[in-house]
């Protein structure tokens, strides 16, 4: 479903409990995610300004590293 086009990097990832969300100001709601990317690619970022992508879908792998 995912096709990755390189170019794009997540950086940072913060999700939100329903309090935390409300707590925030971000008023009520379900459970809330945000993602921060950096393009790295200058067509993707020429697209991303012109409005060719009003939505982002996310697919990728991960590690849980101990703190």
């Amino acid at each position: 479903m995912h096709k990755n086009p390189g170019g794009v990097d997540v950086v940072q990832h913060f999700t939100f409990s329903k309090g935390e969300r409300e707590a925030l100001g971000f008023g009520p709601g379900p459970e809330l995610g945000i993602v921060k990317l950096h393009v790295t690619d200058d067509k993707i970022w020429s697209d991303v300004k012109a409005g060719k992508y009003p939505e982002v879908s996310i697919g990728g792998d991960g590690e849980r590293c101990a703190l």
